[in-house]
């Protein structure tokens, strides 16, 4: 049954059958009647006269040695140099693609951006597209239609193409600008814009006021935004460093404000920068920053007494995002004071109490509930993947406002292992990690306070090798190797 199966029969007949047998072939030359053949019989010759042998008789001197070096070089040099396609290739007229976008083309653009948001194939819509003459247009139709991420981020590298396709006729040398960095200046501009009074205003009002209707479009625009930069972060389309000092900017600027009403700009910033962490650890000094940012935050809530609902701004989100029904507030209460009962139980002290308490009143508050939760998230998630940006560290005198001076957990009231944590099985689990995380810390700490050294170290046979050592690597790095004279001898 075999044979007659197709999914067994092989999809080119062999030529040589069974592996090892090698058939005979017509035409060969070990059939060739020759008159050497007949008298000697057939002889192999090597396909390469140099496949074997050796070549010490041979009368090759340096030069041809260095001449075949060159040959080869120059070989691969040519095969490695790609060809410049710019003469060659069709000029490409991006006009015919691109259309622009003004008031007159009101309608066409709103069709448009109709189909983007829709599913019309992008194929279709690349044919013509509108063009604005300011990027930053570009956003608030984009959240007006309620574009996808991916169509959307799309549009954008279809915009950042014809930028280029413009700058490339108009520059001959080619030192065409970034558009990742554009595309990130631009876009952080925006986001800033509907900070500086909309939402501003809003978020740091003393008093209960209903959005209005500016408001809540620059609200919309910045949670649709906020989305998309996440997007393009992800896509590698936005400078990474910029982005996220962007939003250590963000986290710094209420905080630079004595009043305690600029506490709703910080719970509208803090999810943002929770959502970055994963790349903020990657970074010793964003994570110090964000560090310190985040211990003086806690250390400000822990200096007073903690007033439910008390000089904070009525229009938090968190209090339109936390239900009215008492009961389900009581519930979630009494969980976070025994999901935080470790707080409680670490030492014995009056300040280990009274920060207990003051963390469950915090928790127990719709006002500071999250904030409190989002700031130690921070800083216990730096303790477990980056310790060594809450290494201490002294810079010398006068320099005690750099981050680098000091620790972050300077201004923190307690260590990391005893901030509250929402309510989780594993709390235990990572307490413990925490814990070896300080301990890691405390010893870097004591290690840089003591310049990395100790007497007893140098007292030993192996600290006074170690250090005849460092003096000899030191030696060799001073030593100027490109100078020949007597006064510079090892």
């Amino acid at each position: 049954m075999m044979g007659f199966s197709y999914e067994k029969r092989y999809l080119k007949r062999p030529r040589l059958g069974p592996p090892d047998v090698y058939p005979q072939e017509p035409r060969q030359k070990e059939d060739e009647l020759t008159t050497v053949n007949v008298k000697h019989g057939f002889t192999i010759v090597p396909q390469l006269p140099d496949e074997f042998g050796t070549a010490r008789n041979c009368n090759i001197t340096a030069l041809k040695v260095g001449q075949y070096f060159n040959a080869i070089l120059g070989k691969k040099d040519e095969l490695n140099t790609l060809p410049d396609p710019g003469r060659k290739r069709q000029q490409i007229n991006p006009k015919d693609n691109f259309w622009p976008a003004t008031n007159r083309s009101k309608a066409a653009i709103e069709t448009w951006f109709k189909d983007l948001a829709g599913s019309k194939p992008l194929l279709s819509l690349s044919k013509k597209a509108p063009n604005f003459n300011k990027k930053e247009e570009i956003f608030p139709l984009l959240c007006e239609y309620q574009v996808p991420l991916m169509r959307a981020a799309w549009f954008i590298k279809l915009s950042s193409a014809y930028t280029v396709a413009i700058s490339e006729a108009k520059i001959k040398k080619r030192q065409m600008p970034d558009p990742t960095q554009e595309w990130t200046g631009t876009l952080l501009k925006f986001m800033k814009e509907q900070l500086c009074k909309p939402l501003s205003d809003y978020y740091t009002s003393s008093s209960t006021t209903i959005m209005s209707d500016d408001q809540k479009l620059a609200l919309r625009q910045w949670q649709y935004c906020v989305n998309l930069i996440k997007h393009m972060y992800q896509e590698g389309l936005l400078e990474r460093q910029e982005t996220l000092q962007w939003i250590l900017e963000l986290l710094e600027r209420p905080l630079r404000s004595t009043s305690s009403s600029e506490d709703g700009l910080f719970r509208l910033f803090l999810p943002l920068a929770l959502q970055y962490m994963e790349e903020f650890v990657q970074s010793e000094l964003l994570s110090r920053k964000i560090s310190y940012l985040c211990s003086r935050k806690i250390s400000q809530l822990c200096s007073g007494e903690p007033q439910s609902g008390g000089g904070v701004s009525p229009n938090s989100p968190a209090i339109h995002n936390t239900p009215t029904n008492s009961g389900n507030t009581q519930s979630s209460t009494g969980q976070q004071q025994s999901s935080n009962s470790l707080i409680a139980t670490q030492g014995g002290t009056n300040t280990a109490n009274t920060l207990s308490v003051m963390f469950n009143e915090y928790l127990s508050c719709p006002h500071h509930r999250d904030l409190i939760l989002g700031l130690s998230a921070i800083l216990q998630v730096v303790t477990l993947e980056c310790p060594t940006a809450l290494v201490w560290n002294c810079i010398g005198e006068g320099k005690s406002t750099s981050v680098l001076n000091g620790s972050p957990l300077d201004h923190l009231p307690c260590s990391p292992a005893a901030l509250p944590m929402p309510q989780r099985s594993t709390n235990p689990h990572v307490r413990n990690q925490l814990k070896l995380g300080e301990e890691l810390i405390k010893q870097r700490s004591q290690a840089a306070e003591g310049r990395w050294s100790c007497d007893k170290w140098q007292q030993s046979s192996a600290g006074v090798t170690t250090v005849k050592v460092l003096n000899a690597l030191d030696a060799l790095d001073r030593h100027s190797f490109e100078r020949v004279d007597a006064g510079n001898s090892l």
